[in-house]
């Protein structure tokens, strides 16, 4: 046996020891615990002194059940006569389970066994931070398998040991058969030397990795694949880890193609028109002309981009244009704007500027994309065309103008003819007077008609603000003894404030109410409403009747000159009148049109400007250059 010294001895080192240490006699009962077993139970060595170990700390298992004695690893030391390690959950003395490693040994004496020592470490930290590793390893794994790319990690060397579920529903491969380099399966021919390099380079020198390359898909077919890979490091910096992921970009990459496609198509359509092409910013800054602008201009993209270009505007044209711009960048609008641009040999020629604002999703301009269309010759085309219409309209009102004179006297005689002689004439003479006197007052009629015709457009009118309303009561007072005596019923909606001339719309609406009480049906008197609308920015005015129709064939040739569908027997007129509206209107850049069928009535439409800007920056030229 030990003597006491060496017990004494032996019992101050195992009190002074860290690992919970029991000692068990030859029947399994607790003959020694040091003050680390008696703190990791609870129980001193009073309590447990006598008692088998396995009945006080190891008697029940993590489902609280009862634990065999016979099943316990720790007693199965002593009649085993063999060491016995591992892991167990022990039960403490207020009833909490935690866990431990133990070692059980069997002592021997004499060669026989008297006992067993056991050394109990506590793991539950340890165990809980191996839970907490797998638990936050199956969130990584849960979070990897749903992210919309392909996921994979590779140790320090590049062998790839694990993918997410989306690379093999994607490939149609096992790990078997992709793990460490196997990889390269499934990566196009063409490509796989070139990734394959640049990857080992990058592990090798611990660099952060990017490429992109086609990656062959379950169907058969390769898709584009951006690849990126990390190294994990440990607290020391040393990298234990890679982790990657493959990011599908075959949409990216088609759009990006079609988008160089469509820039190609772009770039060689402005480089293919006649026209001078620009782009701007939603700020009206340019920031592209074509290589038209270029060689008109022979300037350089350091002169003209910005808004460097307006140096190259007539100096009368700049603040009309600059102001105009302004407006558009605000609104919208096309800007539709006339200007003369001084080219390479200094001269100027005449363009038209158009515009189209370019939007993004929520209706906010982004860009501007316009052109400069050369209407140089057709400028002087219009301005000679001008002349010769002035000098046509003027002969028109001079002879016209000429003729009044000899028909007054022509009219004055066969009046006196009829006054004095009428009795002594017999009845075919005096029938031959009549008509020559009816005649003489149709073109009496005839010459004033031609007359108003040729003063539209003799002069520039004054534009000015209005109230449709008050140019229609003009025309309504003009043919109130007309109205009452054919007992029409004319309806008036709401008309809108309208720029232009008034005295020439009011020309307008009387030759159109004119004619609805002219060409009504016998059945039923005259029904004439007007009403009007905004429509495109204009607006539209209709004059509707419940008169004799109108055959769609001749729409257009009612609103010619001296055109006429019926005799004067049956209505009386010159031809002239829906000629003079069409001129009118015209003048006010608007269009005048019909809609009828025969026995149905007519609706007479005309559009009329709403502000001045609808008048047209042709007309502002005129009278800027008047001016």
């Amino acid at each position: 046996m030990v003597d006491e010294f060496h017990f004494h001895q032996f019992e101050a080192i195992c009190n002074n020891a860290s690992m919970a240490l029991f000692i068990l006699d030859g029947h399994q009962r607790c003959a020694y615990v040091n003050p680390a077993g008696a703190a990791l139970t609870g129980f001193a060595l009073s309590e447990i002194k006598g008692r088998p170990l396995h009945d006080l700390v190891h008697r029940k298992i993590p489902n609280r059940s009862l634990d065999p004695a016979m099943e316990c690893p720790i007693d199965r030391a002593f009649p085993k006569n063999h060491k016995e390690q591992g892991e167990e959950v022990f039960v403490h003395k207020d009833g909490h389970l935690y866990d431990v490693a133990f070692t059980a040994s069997p002592i021997h004496e004499a060669g026989e066994i008297v006992g067993t020592v056991v050394e109990i470490q506590d793991i539950t930290a340890r165990k809980r931070s191996e839970n907490d590793l797998r638990e936050s390893e199956a969130r990584f794994r849960a979070m990897a398998d749903n992210i919309a790319q392909l996921a994979w990690i590779a140790d320090k060397t590049g062998w790839i040991f694990w993918y997410n579920r989306r690379w093999f529903d994607y490939t149609g491969t096992t790990l078997e058969e992709m793990q460490g380099w196997g990889w390269q399966k499934v990566h196009h021919p063409d490509h796989v030397d070139r990734v394959t390099v640049k990857f080992r380079h990058h592990i090798e020198n611990g660099q952060a990795w990017e490429d992109t390359f086609p990656l062959r898909g379950i169907d058969g077919k390769f898709r584009w694949f951006l690849s990126r890979a990390f190294p994990i490091r440990d607290d020391a910096g040393i990298i234990i880890q890679w982790f990657g992921t493959n990011t599908d970009i075959t949409k990216q990459r088609d759009d990006e193609e079609a988008l160089r496609e469509s820039e190609e198509r772009y770039r060689i359509l402005t480089e293919t028109v006649p026209q001078l092409v620009w782009t701007t910013g939603a700020d009206g800054s340019v920031d592209y002309f074509n290589d038209r602008w270029y060689t008109y201009t022979k300037s350089s993209p350091s002169d003209i981009l910005g808004w460097g270009w307006i140096a190259f505007l007539h100096a009368d044209d700049l603040p009309r244009v600059r102001g105009r711009w302004l407006a558009c960048l605000e609104t919208g609008d096309d800007p539709n704007v006339e200007y003369r641009l001084r080219g390479a040999d200094g001269s100027y020629r005449w363009f038209r500027g158009n515009a189209s604002a370019v939007r993004d999703g929520s209706g906010s301009i982004i860009r501007w994309i316009g052109t400069s269309s050369d209407i140089d010759e057709q400028k002087h085309a219009n301005e000679e065309l001008r002349s010769a219409n002035r000098d046509l309209e003027q002969f028109a009102y001079v002879s016209a103008h000429d003729l009044q004179e000899p028909l007054r006297m022509i009219t004055q005689h066969l009046d006196l003819i009829q006054t004095k002689f009428g009795h002594q004439l017999g009845p075919q003479p005096t029938a031959y007077l009549t008509k020559s006197v009816d005649a003489a007052v149709r073109m009496r009629a005839l010459i004033n008609d031609l007359l108003a015709y040729s003063r539209i457009g003799r002069a520039d009118p004054v534009w000015r603000s209005f109230s449709a309303r008050e140019a229609l009561d003009d025309a309504i007072a003009d043919l109130l003894s007309d109205i009452d005596e054919s007992k029409a019923l004319v309806t008036i909606g709401d008309l809108p404030p309208v720029v232009g001339s008034r005295s020439e719309m009011t020309l307008v609406f009387q030759n159109l109410i004119s004619n609805a009480l002219k060409y009504h049906s016998a059945a039923h008197s005259p029904r004439i409403e007007i009403a009007a609308s905004r429509i495109d920015g204009l607006y539209q005015f209709t004059v509707t009747d419940n008169g004799i129709g109108i055959d769609p064939r001749n729409r257009e040739r009612i609103f010619e000159v001296f055109q006429r569908l019926h005799s004067r027997a049956e209505y009386p007129g010159s031809g002239i009148g829906l000629a003079l509206c069409l001129r009118i209107v015209e003048r006010h850049r608007g269009r005048i049109w019909v809609t009828s069928q025969p026995g149905q009535g007519s609706e007479f439409h005309f559009t009329w400007p709403a502000n001045e800007q609808d008048l047209g920056h042709d007309l502002a030229l005129r009278h800027s250059a008047r001016g």
